[in-house]
């Protein structure tokens, strides 16, 4: 199987917020969610961009990986595809001199836990419900330099 990361594009934008969908409904959110596609796809690629966004294709289905935590679906988990995907936004934090990379990991995913401890985050609110992590400058360099 040959996984490819690159940056998303504003053709991805209904199967990436296919899987912010599916991610909400995993993680029994779906109410909570505010943004329609139109939105979406204007935040991404519009004149006045929010966030970037990468995804993970498969040469033999072309699906795609949403960013948000980090979200694999279920039957592509465990290939290494995460740590490439956070490979690549470290590798922009580190081409960009950020100081850290900070994520929010809800308190019942304790795979992302430990997948994002693994890479060298540092859980900063382990007492909440809701886990702040960060990658400092040192784990930017090493987590981007394994993908050079």
């Amino acid at each position: 199987m040959c996984i490819v990361i690159r940056k998303a594009e504003v053709k991805d934008c209904p199967g990436i917020f296919d899987l912010i969908t599916e991610l909400a409904i995993h993680e029994k959110h779906q109410d909570q969610m505010k943004i329609s596609l139109e939105k979406f796809r204007e935040d991404g690629f519009g004149d006045d961009t929010k966030f970037q966004c990468f995804v993970a294709e498969c040469e033999e289905n072309g699906k795609c990986i949403h960013m948000e935590d980090i979200y694999v679906v279920p039957e592509y988990r465990s290939k290494g595809i995460g740590s490439k995907l956070i490979g690549s936004v470290c590798k922009v934090a580190d081409l960009q001199n950020c100081g850290r990379v900070q994520f929010i990991v809800r308190d019942s995913n304790k795979s992302a836990m430990k997948f994002y401890k693994h890479q060298g985050a540092i859980d900063l609110t382990e007492v909440q419900e809701w886990h702040l992590f960060r990658l400092t400058s040192d784990a930017i360099e090493k987590v981007a330099a394994k993908y050079d």
